[in-house]
């Protein structure tokens, strides 16, 4: 479920003058919840630190009641949403109080901080460049690959920039590639199922095993009809482009995170079930079994909120169901305050 046009029903309360929580935060397993950045995404002079009261309130009791309005694979999966969300998700269950009183970590003082009136960054559409982009790391002979969507409304122009990509690993002569996926909630399937894969696999490649699929008004057939649930097996397959000039031959590693999620999940299984990479991350926040073909319902009555249901879900290309969890191969810590310390760590091993 979601609120109907959730990023206009914002603007609209900041353009009426009103405000929201002062920092972007980050809430841990333990229901801890941290100053992470401004709301406008710049560094706060008390990242990290803990949070303890709110305005009178424990800090541990407000994440556990909006908590409870999050759902998600797993609890990591739902304290990221909730962070992520947090600004507007403590306007619409908490309020928007001109001033907060805050009671922080460290600081024997009450802090009493202006509600903020900026547009969270998690809420603004970003550019392509901001999307997709590439680092080399010569010195490591490595390239780092940034993708936070497989969604993009001009799709041969990101497959276009996929193609550019192998193009300078090839003059750089990069031999380590990390496709870095952990912001990346997923998309479309044939975004990287076109030039990102294709050019690094070396056998044919499919995104699951097997599914069971609902039949929908529309998608009913001879042998199917509407509300059938019916079982089958995967079998459309991807051939690689084993001719291409820009084919990369080298290491490939996906970094998975907190928020790596549907499409991008199903892309991590492809890559760990077909030998095409390694993950690397924490691992432990999604299932690796994942939904698609996301319908939208008719809005509910009562709350207008809009109600969305999955067409069908995956089973992992491999057909195994354990583990239950993304499990990466190399398992690193993942700082939620540093998103560059993974990487380093990666290439520190080269």
């Amino acid at each position: 479920m979601n609120l109907p046009d959730r990023v206009a029903l914002l603007k609209a309360h900041l353009q009426a003058g009103k405000g929201l929580f002062p920092f972007a935060v980050q809430v841990d397993l333990s229901g801890d919840l941290r100053i992470r950045t401004l709301p406008g995404g710049g560094v706060a002079d008390l990242q990290g630190r803990r949070i303890l009261r709110i305005n009178g309130r424990e800090a541990q009791a407000v994440v556990q009641e909006m908590l409870a309005h999050f759902s998600g694979d797993t609890l990591s999966f739902r304290t990221e949403l909730l962070s992520r969300r947090w600004p507007m998700a403590y306007w619409l269950l908490q309020g928007a109080p001109e001033e907060f009183e805050l009671t922080v970590e460290g600081f024997s003082k009450l802090l009493r901080v202006s509600a903020s009136r900026e547009l969270p960054v998690e809420l603004r559409n970003p550019s392509f460049e901001q999307t997709f982009h590439l680092q080399l790391r010569p010195e490591k002979s490595a390239a780092v690959l940034t993708l936070n969507e497989f969604w993009w409304e001009d799709k041969p122009r990101f497959h276009a920039f996929i193609e550019d990509v192998y193009a300078r690993l090839k003059v750089a002569k990069i031999r380590r590639l990390i496709i870095d996926v952990r912001a990346n909630p997923g998309g479309d399937d044939d975004m990287w199922k076109g030039p990102l894969l294709r050019l690094v696999a070396k056998q044919p490649f499919r995104n699951a095993s097997a599914y069971v699929k609902k039949v929908l008004p529309g998608r009913a057939s001879g042998t199917e009809k509407v509300g059938d649930v019916v079982h089958g097996q995967a079998d459309s397959w991807v051939q690689p482009d084993l001719e291409s000039p820009v084919r990369f031959e080298g290491q490939v590693y996906v970094l998975v995170g907190r928020f790596t999620y549907s499409s991008a999940v199903l892309f991590a299984n492809v890559v760990q079930d077909f030998g095409i990479g390694q993950l690397v991350g924490a691992g432990g926040s999604q299932r690796t079994r994942q939904s698609g073909g996301i319908q939208k319902a008719v809005p509910l009555p009562h709350t207008g909120l809009d109600l969305f249901v999955p067409r069908f879900v995956l089973t992992r290309p491999s057909g195994q169901r354990e583990p239950e969890l993304v499990s990466p191969d190399i398992v690193l810590p993942d700082n939620p305050f540093d998103t560059t310390e993974l990487v380093e760590e990666l290439l520190n091993r080269f």
